[in-house]
């Protein structure tokens, strides 16, 4: 049994009560799923079997803060920066953000600094800018410029609250050029976005009515547009995905308006690199719906029952990224502990591949490395 070629890595993060940790993958060359550390030696096994090798569970390394032991309602718990040389995670439970330098063997931690408000839950980061959201009746925004090292300090004055403070924010990422933040807040059917000044702070904010129910998560494609899901209020079968379009002044204009998922509480958002398919994870359902995104953001489904994918009956499917080479997409199935994995065919349809299991029973959070 030889191992594939390692081409980038993956990180979950195992949100424990106690002890919060990030879990690391390996992802290889065929683009199956491996935990950090390839081959271990099996024992157990009767004698004539002779010696015997095969895959592990993932190594965690500690945040040195805790995480909530439940479901935390977030897309961008855990994110890569740097390059692929940093990663950032949130420790919703002690109110914290920590942050890695990422080393041959896996993760080495070099902070971890309050969140600027209560149970953090999504980070983005543009540069040497990190920005966290914060929820649990806070609903907050703060700020942290990035060391050399990956070290977090935070950025004075830079808190600020969103237009309601229960508002259940679920992502916060800056948009492709760094100039401004969008916010996705849950129970307010609305879309946040936060202009910033040369030294990285609000300037002001615009709030956007939801073109559907319950906005989730949400990515830009390269072409610029923004992709958001609908959760609906977890109503089944009744989730959907928008497009947008964000202007120069933050104004927000619809490209598609709440395309049906056929599916239940799509929430989780992920796009190709050449922007030509978007995914999300319907949570309800145990199943991925994929779209094709037209050079104009408007957006057609690649499958009239929602089901480009199957992770199946309480797989209960959360957080998905797709591969930096745009041939794989990777879904964290929470409800059956494991990374599913997906080739993206030319036509944006999935063929199922191979996974790996092992994660804790409440990982959430994604990254790419």
């Amino acid at each position: 049994m030889q191992p594939l070629a390692s081409v980038g890595r993956l990180y979950a993060l195992t949100n424990d009560a106690d002890t919060n940790a990030v879990a690391v993958f390996n992802r290889a060359s065929d683009g199956s799923v491996v935990p950090l550390g390839g081959l271990v030696p099996l024992t157990g096994l009767p004698a004539t079997f002779g010696p015997a090798f095969g895959y592990g569970a993932a190594p965690t390394f500690p945040t040195g803060g805790r995480g909530t032991g439940s479901a935390l309602l977030s897309q961008g718990s855990v994110v890569s920066g740097g390059e692929g040389r940093f990663l950032f995670a949130v420790n919703a439970g002690s109110n914290d953000v920590s942050s890695f330098l990422v080393t041959a063997d896996g993760l080495r931690r070099v902070s971890t600094v309050p969140s600027g408000g209560l149970e953090p839950r999504s980070l983005t980061v543009h540069g040497d800018l990190l920005y966290v959201a914060n929820g649990l009746g806070t609903g907050t925004i703060a700020g942290f410029r990035v060391g050399v090292n990956g070290e977090l300090s935070p950025l004075p004055t830079s808190v600020r609250p969103l237009p309601s403070p229960d508002s259940a924010p679920v992502q916060i990422s800056f948009t492709p050029d760094g100039s401004r933040l969008v916010v996705t807040e849950l129970f307010a059917d609305r879309i946040s976005v936060f202009s910033l000044g040369p030294d990285g702070l609000s300037t002001g904010v615009l709030s956007h009515a939801s073109a559907g129910e319950s906005p989730f998560g949400f990515a830009f494609t390269s072409g610029g547009f923004l992709v958001v899901s609908e959760s609906f209020g977890f109503r089944a079968d009744q989730s959907a995905v928008s497009t947008y379009e964000l202007n120069s002044t933050g104004d927000l204009h619809v490209v598609s308006a709440s395309v049906p998922t056929e599916q239940g509480a799509a929430c989780w958002i992920a796009n190709t690199p050449d922007g030509r398919f978007t995914y999300t994870t319907n949570t309800g359902s145990g199943s991925v719906s994929g779209y094709r995104v037209a050079a104009d953001g408007e957006l057609t489904p690649l499958s009239g029952d929602g089901r480009t994918g199957i992770t199946g009956s309480l797989s209960f499917p959360v957080d998905a990224v797709v591969s930096r080479d745009g041939k794989v997409l990777h879904v964290l199935a929470q409800g059956r502990q494991t990374l599913a994995a997906f080739r993206i065919e030319s036509d944006g349809q999935l063929t199922p591949g191979a996974g790996t299991g092992g994660l804790p029973p409440l990982a959430l959070g994604l990254a790419t490395g």
